[in-house]
């Protein structure tokens, strides 16, 4: 009887944004429940059902990369596109679309910082993203 091969298969992990990146999506009107806060800076569990904006105590939402992209997507129109290089590296192009309108960020090359980690070229994609939100 032949032996059949195993197949490894790698299941990505949804991330949570970093700090800088959840400051920058609350002033832009990112307002969406989190399980998890950055309280001064520090990520911790969500102590409230409703923990989605920057208080007194400095607490911040902490989204996952999934829930802001989703959320410049649907909410704002502004899509995010990834290419691969021949290097195995990461460039994106932010795409803002309206109404018969359409504006589109630029390819972020190698020398603007192409990426061998997608999720650290996605932190940088979501605040080129920002730019484009008034």
């Amino acid at each position: 009887m032949k032996k059949l091969k195993e197949i490894k298969i790698n299941i990505m992990e949804d991330q949570l944004v970093e700090f800088k990146t959840a400051e920058l999506a609350f002033a832009k009107g990112f307002d969406e429940q989190c399980d998890r806060v950055f309280y001064k800076g520090k990520l911790i569990p969500s102590v409230e059902s409703n923990c989605n904006s920057l208080n007194e105590a400095n607490e911040v939402s902490a989204p996952t990369q999934t829930a802001l992209q989703k959320w410049l997507r649907e909410d704002r129109g502004i899509h995010i596109i990834f290419l691969t290089t021949t290097k195995n590296e990461y460039v994106f192009h932010v795409v803002k679309l309206e109404i018969g309108i359409g504006h589109c960020g630029g390819w972020v090359d190698e020398k603007n910082g192409a990426h061998i980690v997608y999720e650290k070229a996605l932190e940088k994609s979501f605040r080129r993203a920002f730019k484009l939100i008034k």
